[in-house]
């Protein structure tokens, strides 16, 4: 158990106002009635002992799929999971209509150039000052450990039970938008491929709905498929962006171990923080070098990614202040998706202990040396 040293609510990873509601809305749940069973909740959640739970002490989420946690966040976890695959759907669907219609036409249509017989790449600066990497395989292995980084990061550590679920929900919703968005940027104006080493693989060149259906990747039949025609924005740039900003949004709500004075160059805030970021860099690099993309699809990504993060957690604050009536048609669904649970009221008791004694602990460590200097 841990908690970072800096103070406020912006360490369990809500504002004051979220927070503030939240509690509101957990004492409503905790009503006179079930005063007398408050001990046993905090003792499930937390702990008997007074510690919180983690992975060391449930290392297969078992709690997590009893009936109660099971009926408080599956509901919500499958909104979420059905907004992301709708997205991606969407996005592919743009995919297979582009490798369908596009392939070749810069090569056969460039103006004023007359038709050429070579591949048709776009002037790039970081093309033409950076080493050029043959492979693709770092920029996927990039962008596909960035996602397991957040899973291993938030599922396997001390935490609230419902931290992970919330973290998930909102991790779906977010992807989800994303992908819809990008399925109409890839084909507003799409750009020439900019890897001559591409070559498509489609399982239905005819068909582009049931090609998008084999593209995503639930669909175990078709693990080879790819496009080489959507461009603009960058996926992977997505994924790493996403996924470092979730990292430091949220890198405080439960760290690993300790942090005082003395340990904070060696907390988990710092240790994550620094290692998503060089993560966040080296994918960009990648991406870039070995002409996956070009530069502004992956500024475009990252750019639209900010957005949308920050967003959405500006539409969660709005929508979960009950006291302010949101004219927002889609604050009823977040209000519903963000329902705070219980247990992170007692996290923050138990995390409020834990920061006292590390408080007190550091005064004392100061008065010896101070006693000592004098």
């Amino acid at each position: 158990m841990a908690v970072s040293s800096t103070s406020g609510e912006e360490d369990h990873g809500f504002t004051s106002e979220e927070s503030s509601s939240e509690d509101e809305e957990e004492e409503e749940e905790l009503g006179p009635a079930q005063q007398s069973s408050k001990a046993g909740f905090f003792a499930y959640h937390v702990g008997a002992d007074g510690k919180t739970p983690s992975f060391f002490s449930d290392p297969f989420c078992v709690a997590d799929f009893r009936k109660p946690a099971l009926l408080q966040f599956l509901p919500r976890v499958a909104a979420a999971a059905a907004i992301f695959t709708f997205g991606l759907y969407v996005n592919n669907v743009s995919q297979a209509w582009l490798q369908q219609n596009m392939a070749g036409y810069y090569e056969k249509n460039w103006v004023p150039v007359p038709p050429v017989n070579t591949t048709v790449i776009l002037w790039d600066v970081t093309f033409a000052s950076l080493p050029y990497v043959k492979s693709t395989k770092p920029a996927d292995a990039f962008a596909g450990g960035a996602p397991m980084f957040v899973m291993l990061r938030f599922f396997v550590v001390p935490g609230p039970r419902s931290l992970r679920w919330t973290i998930l929900c909102r991790w779906l919703v977010m992807w989800g938008i994303l992908w819809f968005g990008r399925a109409f940027t890839i084909i507003s104006t799409p750009l020439p491929n900019p890897d001559p080493t591409c070559v498509p693989k489609i399982s239905f060149p005819d068909n582009i709905f049931l090609e998008a259906w084999a593209n995503l990747p639930i669909v175990p039949m078709y693990p080879d498929e790819l496009t080489c025609q959507d461009v603009l924005y960058s996926g992977h740039t997505v994924a790493l962006t996403l996924n470092t900003m979730v990292i430091l949004k949220y890198i405080r709500t439960a760290p690993w171990f300790p942090s005082n004075s003395s340990t904070r160059w060696c907390s988990t805030s710092t240790v994550f923080n620094v290692l998503g970021v060089v993560m966040l860099l080296m994918g960009y690099y990648f991406i870039v070098a070995s002409h996956f993309h070009y530069t502004i699809d992956v500024l475009v990504g990252a750019v639209m990614t900010v957005l949308v993060f920050n967003m959405y957690h500006f539409i969660i604050k709005v929508s979960m202040l009950r006291k302010r009536k949101s004219r927002l048609c889609i604050s009823p669904f977040f209000r519903w998706l963000e329902r705070p649970a219980k247990d992170l009221k007692c996290w923050r008791r138990r995390a409020a202990e834990v920061l006292a004694q590390l408080h007190h602990d550091d005064d004392i460590i100061h008065g010896l040396e101070n006693g000592v200097l004098n």
